[in-house]
């Protein structure tokens, strides 16, 4: 359960990362809120990412938010 956090990257063998679902809303907004657990089945070679808007709304010096394409394609970049 990501709680309202992005939703993380897998990334398989040579394949594009791919996002994994969200599974509920922000954490402590809604009281009554539920979340899903999901299992997901890793192999040898694959990589789970989790991180926080800390990263994906991080600022570079053109005032461009990094964004979580540029988390997915820096994660693809450096998957060996």
């Amino acid at each position: 359960a990501n709680a309202g956090h992005p939703a993380g990257l897998i990334l398989r063998n040579d394949d594009a990362p791919a996002s994994i679902d969200s599974t509920g809303p922000l954490l402590g907004v809604v009281p009554e809120a539920t979340w899903q657990a999901q299992t997901i089945e890793l192999e040898a070679g694959d990589r789970v990412a989790i991180f926080s808007d800390g990263v994906t709304e991080a600022f570079d010096d053109a005032r461009e938010m990094f964004g979580r394409s540029r988390v997915a394609e820096s994660l693809q970049a450096s998957r060996h």
